[in-house]
């Protein structure tokens, strides 16, 4: 009976967000799960579908400058997941003052399309590469409002 326990958590729900009124809410517990556990459930509602995601943020790292990305640095948000598959949120690099502002252990919401399992991107920017494999998410965008950067408070000058 656990399918249909998933599928209950599964209640993929629409949200009119930034003009994807199809895009499906899931937390990344459950994408992880569903591509641990049912292709067939992948394939019907998160492969190559715009996902907002709710997760907690494991870390931001850069990745090299390449070719197929016209020699643009881009930036992954790697979500909290199970230790054997990285959930993996692509950014461009015109999002790196939001993604300056997130901080490990942080709950972010996300939007962004699922290109299934590939292979993890962490080992190209230096990080912990034990992990080969990552769910893939492109063409990324921090859902929640925007933060801003906590102000400086200046002093009056004495006189």
């Amino acid at each position: 009976m656990r399918p249909v326990a998933f599928l209950g958590l599964f209640a993929l729900s629409s949200l009119a967000l930034a003009g994807q009124p199809d895009a499906r809410s899931m937390k990344a517990s459950e994408v992880t799960e569903a591509f641990l556990s049912n292709d067939a459930l992948v394939d019907e509602h998160l492969l190559r579908k715009v996902v907002v995601l709710t997760g907690t943020v494991r870390r931001v790292f850069r990745l090299p400058a390449k070719a197929d990305t016209k020699g643009e640095t881009q930036y992954v948000v790697a979500l909290e997941s199970v230790p054997t598959l990285h959930l993996h949120c692509l950014f461009e690099a015109k999002d790196r003052k939001q993604l300056a502002l997130l901080r490990h252990g942080e709950q972010v919401v996300l939007r962004g399309t699922c290109q299934g399992v590939g292979p993890s991107r962490e080992g190209e920017s230096g990080g912990p590469g034990g992990v080969k494999q990552a769910i893939l998410f492109t063409e990324c965008a921090l859902a929640q409002p925007e933060k801003k950067a906590p102000e400086t408070t200046k002093k009056e000058p004495s006189r």
